[in-house]
């Protein structure tokens, strides 16, 4: 009987080192940006043309928009966040330009709007909509940019005039929006949940408002390590489909 009982104990530890070395293999959980919250709120979306003399007639009229309380990313999705969600085979790598490597913290690009998508659902989040982005970008007083209304130097954002590459996604802590968002402006673009209408303001609803129901381009916010100084205001639209560029990345919300 003892050994009988001891064969027992062989037989469960065994079952338990199997069971420790499967739980080690599964991929790691979500290792998404931290979030930083944005409370409920109104404020007047597009172009203030009080203090704004770069208005685009897709960022008019101004119009009062009120939003629930919600989360997004305090940085852009980088490299190596992206990299996790290819781990776990829930996301395919970016098109081009991937080195999560050697630029684990520069933000991710070359990715797809459903790539992008599929990534936020991966870690329990979606996009932003275009009226999200644009509030935790400017807050409730109208700046042009999310640091305020002084234009844009090398300290607080990566554009054209920095000399066109992108940099790491909380190199520039200067430039925190009012809710404590960084890198809002340059960089990258990204994407939003929206598609693009360049008469959307003129259909816009009060309360959490969306995009057109359907359209052929996606509405992206924030310009670029590319663009001129002028495209990184917070009221600025530009759009793209469905596809993945050097200039284009995301962040999520929730």
């Amino acid at each position: 009987m003892s050994d009988l009982y001891r064969l027992k104990d062989v037989r469960a530890a065994l079952l338990l080192l199997i069971a420790c070395q499967n739980a080690a293999a599964k991929p790691p959980p979500p290792a998404a940006p931290a979030m930083v919250e944005v409370p409920a709120g109104s404020f007047a979306m597009g172009c203030n043309e009080t203090a704004d003399k770069q208005c685009n007639a897709d960022e008019k009229p101004a119009h009062l928009v009120s939003l629930s309380r919600f989360f997004i990313d305090r940085t852009k999705v980088s490299q190596g966040d992206y990299s996790l969600c290819i781990a776990a085979g829930r996301c395919t790598p970016p098109s081009a330009q991937f080195d999560p490597i050697g630029h684990r913290k520069h933000p991710v690009n070359f990715v797809s709007w459903d790539q992008a998508r599929l990534y936020c659902a991966w870690a329990g989040k979606r996009l932003p909509t275009e009226a999200e982005r644009e509030y935790a970008s400017r807050g409730k007083d109208g700046r042009i940019f999310p640091w305020g209304n002084a234009p844009p130097t090398c300290a607080l954002a990566a554009f054209q005039e920095c000399g066109g590459a992108t940099a790491p996604v909380d190199s520039h802590p200067g430039s925190a929006s009012p809710f404590g968002a960084q890198d809002m402006a340059g960089n990258l673009w990204e994407w939003t949940a929206d598609w693009y209408a360049p008469d959307a303001y003129a259909h816009s609803t009060a309360q959490d408002p969306r995009g057109p129901d359907a359209g052929t381009m996606h509405a992206k916010r924030g310009g670029s390590s590319s663009a001129p100084a002028s495209w990184l205001r917070t009221s600025r639209r530009w759009f793209h489909g469905a596809g993945g560029a050097d200039d284009i990345g995301f962040r999520c919300a929730k």
